[in-house]
């Protein structure tokens, strides 16, 4: 779904067989194009997921992790409310908390962010 290199680099990707055929959906648009309309939880965070959001739990006992930054998903009238992180530094880690929309056509709409410092380099 997407490439991120900080001090570590790191490729996240659904892979799909069918038969013999192995395919691998790595960008937002292979990802569309595998789900089609945005209709589950599960399918709105593949879709944040390949749009470049973490949507992953943070490890555990992480001291002074950002209030509110753990990973949500809600549905709404309108499509599914997901809250996700983005790197935005990673000496200090500098995260960005992202309360998003997700349309069923894949449309995603940032409501709201949230910058933290939550962590220096030794």
């Amino acid at each position: 779904m997407r490439t991120f290199c900080a001090q570590i680099c790191v490729e996240v990707a659904l892979v799909t067989t069918r038969g013999e055929a192995i395919e691998k959906w790595a960008t937002r648009a292979e990802v569309l194009e595998l789900l089609g309309s945005i209709v589950t939880p599960d399918d709105a965070l593949m879709l944040a997921a390949a749009s470049g959001y973490t949507i992953a739990c943070p490890p555990k006992n992480v001291p002074n992790y950002p209030e509110g930054a753990l990973p949500s998903v809600a549905r709404t009238e309108r499509g599914f409310e997901v809250v996700g992180t983005r790197s935005q530094n990673t000496c200090p880690v500098v995260l960005e908390r992202v309360r998003m929309l997700i349309e069923p056509s894949g449309e995603i709409t940032e409501l709201e962010h949230k910058s933290s410092t939550w962590a220096v380099c030794a």
